[in-house]
């Protein structure tokens, strides 16, 4: 097909995007509105390509683009690392050859997702994380019905907290500037996904879990078998693959994470578990 010029003068998000010929059109023509200069054979020499038109005939659909090529052009578009994959994820959709390769290039697409809308917590906002439900209750301003008070949080929480912990709660997160007020009067959430850090041994984050766990020691007696689902996998492995095992635990919430983004209608909250428990020794001592 003719590749017709475009005026793009924002910046392109890429999350909206289905094939990675369209994420590098809108971001050529975006980083030519910027900068006059940034020609098909520009384009061509900063990606280190000999052919001036190369990616002018993978924009129209005439060549193909490989992922070697491809970690080179999202380098000089400017993609950050969350956007990178995604567009690397759509190469290798594209370039897929079994239905195996398929799968890992969606799982790979939803998983970056998260990678574009996480932020991690500054320290000064940390303090969200002294309780386990300052963030469930954060969540709840993504509900349509969203009340910011006590009485009603505690009630849609099925009273797992009181009203006055939902007010600390409340207070907390506007102050911490997570949870804030639009203009037309309807509540909203600062930024979708945020981020713990690195730093997974950090004390509030050990107590967070332990009492998530208890207050839904308290709640899954009351909750029916259509609302929850419980599994538990007992598992022998060499602990040399713990590491892996972390790893896949990760890319997992990721994939689940990038699913949910388009979710338009929220009516509740839920949490989603994963927990991986060396629940024997590696060695005995002797």
């Amino acid at each position: 097909m003719e590749l017709k010029e475009t005026k793009v003068v924002t910046r392109p998000d890429i999350r909206e995007y289905s094939e990675y010929r369209d994420v590098l059109r809108s971001f050529y023509f975006y980083k030519k509105f910027q900068r006059s200069g940034f020609s098909f054979r520009r384009f061509s020499q900063m990606t280190g390509l000999k052919s001036p038109n190369y990616l002018h005939l993978i924009m129209q659909g005439k060549r193909n683009l490989s992922v070697e090529l491809a970690i080179a052009v999202a380098k000089v578009l400017g993609l950050d690392t969350g956007e990178k994959a995604y567009f690397l994820a759509l190469v290798r959709l594209e370039n897929s050859l079994s239905l195996e390769e398929t799968e890992s290039a969606r799982k790979d697409l939803l998983a970056s997702v998260r990678r574009i809308v996480t932020r991690e917590i500054p320290s000064a906002q940390k303090a969200v994380l002294n309780n386990w439900y300052y963030l469930v209750v954060r969540e709840l301003a993504c509900l349509p019905d969203f009340v910011p008070e006590g009485e009603w949080v505690s009630r849609k929480l099925r009273r797992v907290i009181s009203a006055t912990q939902a007010d600390e709660a409340i207070t907390l997160l506007i102050k911490g500037k997570l949870l804030q007020r639009e203009p037309n009067g309807k509540w909203q959430i600062k930024d979708p996904v945020i981020d713990t850090g690195d730093n997974t041994q950090d004390a509030r984050i050990l107590s967070s879990h332990i009492e998530t766990l208890l207050a839904w020691a308290r709640l899954l007696p009351s909750l029916s078998i259509d609302e929850r689902e419980l599994g538990i996998l007992n598992i022998p492995l060499s602990s040399k693959r713990i590491p892996e095992f972390k790893s896949r635990i990760r890319r997992f919430q990721d994939e689940i994470i990038g699913w949910l983004q388009d979710e338009a209608e929220p009516d509740t909250v839920v949490q989603l578990g994963t927990y991986l428990v060396p629940i024997s020794r590696a060695k005995m001592d002797s």
